[in-house]
């Protein structure tokens, strides 16, 4: 279980943030970056 766990952890960091947006973008139709965009935006 370690095993997997240390490899699970090794292919997350092999994938940036700028990687996961692009994916979001492809992967789903709408503008799913511009309604997170105005989510993270939104006053606390």
């Amino acid at each position: 279980m370690f095993e997997a766990d240390k490899a699970w952890r090794a292919a997350l960091r092999q994938v940036s943030v700028a990687d996961l947006g692009r994916m979001v973008g492809t992967d789903y139709e709408g503008d799913v970056l511009g309604q997170v965009g105005k989510w993270l935006s939104r006053p606390s």
